[in-house]
């Protein structure tokens, strides 16, 4: 059964380059004027799937691993969120069948409800955020991860063909009012 945590705001795509994390630093730019709000960036790890975990070079852990993002200044995503303006920012690695001692880790590092942005296509097993973004990337070529599972959940599925979506028309559809996020959208925003 998974966790409710009404202040998770999750982001995930069928796909690496799709914009989550461009999304994740948008949301973190808006509403960190107005409410703290913590960044996270979790990688389930998977035998054989390292190529797949962006810039962060640390050897894949044997169970999991936390390591708090310090440095605004490096081109990893955990930085970007820094720089955009998180009170705090997290990397959680970890072996699937250790996720959830994680994310138990995790929430010890971090206020109760403090509002939380969070970069995970894994954690949507364990956690029923307040609000799930499922990004969707789909044209000939382009190799992509199934998602079909996660459909349901979504409450909000950004679609796009070759091109990119419109960063603040989603902007205008998220909301909080500091201890939860909601989506005040359509289910689905198409961009070819």
């Amino acid at each position: 059964m998974r966790q409710k945590h009404p202040n998770f705001l999750l982001i995930a795509g069928n796909a690496r380059n799709v914009g989550k994390s461009n999304l994740a630093v948008a949301i973190i730019q808006r509403f960190s004027r107005i409410y703290p709000v913590v960044g996270l960036k979790v990688s389930a790890v998977y035998p054989g799937d390292d190529p797949y975990h962006g810039h962060h070079t640390e050897e894949a852990p044997a169970t999991w691993s936390l390591l708090q993002e310090t440095s605004p200044d490096t081109n990893k995503d955990t930085s970007k969120f820094l720089k955009a303006g998180a009170t705090s920012v997290w990397f959680l690695r970890a072996r699937d069948e250790f996720l959830a001692e994680g994310f138990s880790a995790l929430l010890k590092e971090i206020e109760p409800d403090a509002l939380v942005v969070c970069e995970s296509r894994s954690l949507i097993k364990l956690v029923e955020p307040g609000s799930f973004i499922l990004i969707e990337k789909h044209f000939d070529g382009f190799p992509v991860k199934d998602v079909t599972s996660l459909i349901p959940l979504a409450d909000l599925r950004i679609i796009t063909g070759a091109g990119k979506y419109d960063t603040k028309e989603v902007l205008a559809f998220i909301e909080t009012d500091g201890k939860c996020w909601h989506v005040n959208a359509p289910n689905r925003l198409i961009y070819p």
